[in-house]
């Protein structure tokens, strides 16, 4: 054993006297059957046992109801809003709510072109009433 191996292994060994913790784990955040999101943690000294650990548990936890929670981390895309009932003057697809607080509301085919600074392929923008 080189003396670079000798030094790591001694570091392991210090490393996980001095330490509860397990060289290896991974959290699964989850949500319980009864709709209760949680997370859970699985922790072994060695990544083969871990691994083989995780499918058993996989398997186990599917079977049971729990369903993985996905984190979005910029947050959820908003739903797209339709405007009841009103319809594009210019090109006839159905108007989209942009904006509740400025009661805006565009053409669904509206997409921003930042070079032509304008919506493409249709421009139509209105301002509702408010209510």
């Amino acid at each position: 054993m080189s003396r670079y191996n000798q030094l790591q292994s001694k570091k392991y060994k210090l490393i996980k006297k001095m330490s509860n913790e397990s060289p290896t784990s991974v959290t699964y955040s989850l949500i319980s059957p009864n709709g209760f999101p949680l997370l859970l943690t699985l922790r072994d000294e060695k990544m083969g046992i871990l691994m083989t650990n995780m499918g058993l548990l996989e398997t186990s936890l599917k079977s049971k109801g729990f369903t993985p929670q996905i984190k979005k981390t910029f947050g959820e895309k908003k739903p797209i809003e339709y405007v009841q009932g009103e319809v594009c003057p210019k090109c006839g697809k159905p108007l989209i709510v942009v904006n509740n607080d400025k009661m805006i509301s565009k053409c669904s085919d509206n997409k921003y072109n930042p070079v032509t600074k304008k919506g493409e392929p249709c421009d139509y923008v209105k301002w509702r009433e408010n209510k």
